[in-house]
C-alpha cells in the first residue's frame, strides 16, 4: 500500500518540541516497518484553525481523485484533525 507522510506543527515555536524533521524521521521508520511505499511527504507549519490551508486542502483534493487506497500517516491524530 502507498502512504503519504504528514508532518505538521502549528507554529514556529512548536517546532522545538516536535520538530518537523523529527516527525518525518519517526513517520518514515513507521512506514518502512509496515512495508508501506512512501509516495510523498508533506511538511506544514500552519495552525489547523486557519480559514484556508492551501497545502492541506490540496492534499485532500489529491486523495479524493485517487482510484486506490492510500494511507495518511501522522505523528499524532491532532496533526490531521480539526
Amino acid at each position: 500500500m502507498k502512504a503519504i507522510l504528514l508532518a505538521r506543527v502549528s507554529s514556529r515555536e512548536q517546532e522545538d518540541g516536535q520538530s518537523i524533521p523529527a516527525q518525518v524521521h519517526r513517520l518514515t521508520e513507521y512506514a518502512l516497518r509496515r512495508n508501506l511505499v512512501i509516495e510523498d511527504t508533506i511538511q506544514l507549519t500552519a495552525s489547523s484553525t486557519q480559514a484556508t490551508r492551501k497545502q492541506f486542502d490540496a492534499l485532500i483534493t489529491s486523495i479524493k481523485k485517487r482510484n486506490e487506497p492510500i494511507a495518511i500517516i501522522t505523528y499524532t491524530v491532532n496533526r490531521l484533525q480539526r
